[in-house]
């Protein structure tokens, strides 16, 4: 196993502490829930591309390819709904609004695990092994790149209207998620769209750098 695998381990084991954590200081608080989901995605994401990195069998890459599709429709998902709990839960979440979360969402992680529609296989580059898109991948890029902007509008519709320590919060999760959003989002949904070959460094930039978000926005927002 390479050395930069190990890093990437070690980094996920202490994001699963970290979720744990959020999580164990009140189970039922949907910020920390909502948050946990964030995080148990991101796990699975960065563990998935350090596992491919040493992989040989294309079917085998295949399979875990397909988990890091599955935690980045978890990811879009679960982000999504902390913008509605997050600082403060909403008065009333109509169900219109679970049924526009949970049903694209729950379609993206079967299609993406039993079917060709998402990715339809892989190719091996150079670099890399890389997947091949299916028929449905730009759906999948929409309703990805849809949830995120819905949360950031939801986001800052609430920073328009704290202030304090909420409207703190809410400034700093904004601004700290741009970063991530956009690596990952060229990175692990553009590129491989296109044919690109990426390497695993660059397959690596989004995954990580949503974990030291994760780990930035646990430390700052959960600390007490």
């Amino acid at each position: 196993m390479e050395a930069s695998s190990i890093i990437v381990f070690i980094i996920a084991f202490l994001e699963i502490l970290l979720g744990f954590y959020v999580l164990s200081r009140n189970k039922k608080d949907p910020i920390n829930i909502s948050f946990f989901i964030v995080v148990m995605g991101v796990v699975i994401w960065i563990c998935s591309n350090a596992i491919i990195s040493f992989l040989s069998n294309e079917n085998t890459i295949e399979l875990i390819y397909r988990l890091t599709y599955i935690a980045g429709a978890i990811i879009a998902g679960g982000f999504l709904y902390f913008s509605w709990v997050f600082p403060y839960k909403m008065s009333f979440i109509r169900w219109s609004k679970w049924l526009l979360l949970l049903i694209p969402t729950i379609f993206l992680i079967i299609f993406t695990f039993t079917t060709d529609f998402i990715v339809s296989g892989v190719v091996k580059y150079p670099l890399s092994y890389d997947t091949t898109s299916g028929s449905g991948y730009g759906l999948y890029v929409l309703i990805f790149v849809a949830f995120f902007l819905w949360a950031f509008y939801e986001l800052f519709r609430k920073l328009r209207r704290s202030d304090g320590i909420h409207h703190w919060q809410l400034k700093f999760v904004l601004i700290s998620v741009l970063i991530p959003f956009v690596v990952s989002l060229v990175t692990d949904i553009i590129l491989p769209w296109t044919g690109y070959d990426r390497g695993m460094l660059m397959m690596f930039a989004g995954s990580m750098s949503s974990a030291v978000w994760l780990g930035l926005n646990g430390y700052i927002l959960f600390k007490k």
